[in-house]
């Protein structure tokens, strides 16, 4: 818990996620190399649920677009090549707040849609039932099982598709 209150009073004072700024504020007579590993221990360690700590924080400020449209961001990005993160954001004023995120340990830039649905369940599970709700994603989310299970959550979608992709319209054409 101590460490947990270092992370956070650190995070609010200095208002950066570099733990290297933290160690500026961060009071104790060990020093910093000692700190900053005591950090890093804990931000690593798998019995901490960093969603758990998230989630009503995200619920309470979400609730204020109850009844509102809402513009999600689902972006998937592979930082150094080993695995892939997937990331709902939520769109305000030009910036994107991060609402939930998944990785996978997958070499490949595509991403079964199985594993990144779940992403998406979980950013259904934080909004409120009554937002309009639009997501945007990159071409490689341009799938049409995604198609249908925003349509059947009641989402919008705007999905960049490849530019060798078919689209049929009902009519034919």
């Amino acid at each position: 818990m101590r460490v947990f209150a270092w992370a956070v009073a650190a995070l609010l004072i200095c208002w950066s996620p570099l733990l290297s700024q933290w160690l500026t504020v961060i009071a104790g007579p060990a020093n910093a190399k000692s700190k900053l590993r005591r950090l890093l221990r804990w931000l690593n360690n798998p019995q901490v649920d960093v969603a758990a700590y998230y989630r009503p924080f995200i619920r309470a400020v979400l609730a204020g677009w109850a009844g509102k449209e809402i513009l999600l961001i689902f972006d998937g990005t592979n930082p150094n090549g080993a695995w892939v993160v997937c990331r709902v954001s939520v769109c305000f004023r030009g910036r994107a707040f991060l609402l939930c995120w998944r990785t996978f340990d997958t070499h490949s830039h595509s991403v079964r849609y199985a594993w990144y649905v779940a992403v998406l369940e979980e950013a259904r599970a934080l909004l409120p039932a009554t937002c309009s709700t639009t997501l945007l994603g990159d071409r490689g989310f341009g799938h049409r099982r995604l198609m249908k299970w925003c349509t059947a959550s009641g989402w919008h979608y705007l999905l960049r598709l490849k530019a060798d992709s078919v689209v049929l319209l009902p009519d034919g054409s």
